[in-house]
């Protein structure tokens, strides 16, 4: 089996048909794929540097699981 390297890596990131968030362990984001930015509507640069309580609704339950759920683990998919 060929030897996988970063290109391979950025050819997912970049082709996925989720949106992909790479973000610090205190949330924010330093890359966006496209499909995060149709789903937050938003070219992906513009959500560089952003915090992820920037891009969600503080008044949906389910984002603070996703946070608790952040800290405890280091990850988070889903919602």
């Amino acid at each position: 089996m060929p030897a996988i390297d970063a290109s391979h890596y950025r050819a997912i990131f970049d082709h996925s048909l989720e949106a992909i968030l790479l973000t610090t362990v205190e949330g924010e984001v330093l890359a966006a794929n496209d499909e995060a930015g149709t789903l937050f509507m938003r070219e992906p640069e513009e959500m560089v540097g952003l915090g992820a309580r920037d891009l969600t609704d503080p008044r949906d339950d389910r984002v603070h699981s996703a946070f608790a759920t952040r800290r405890k683990t280091g990850r988070f998919a889903g919602v």
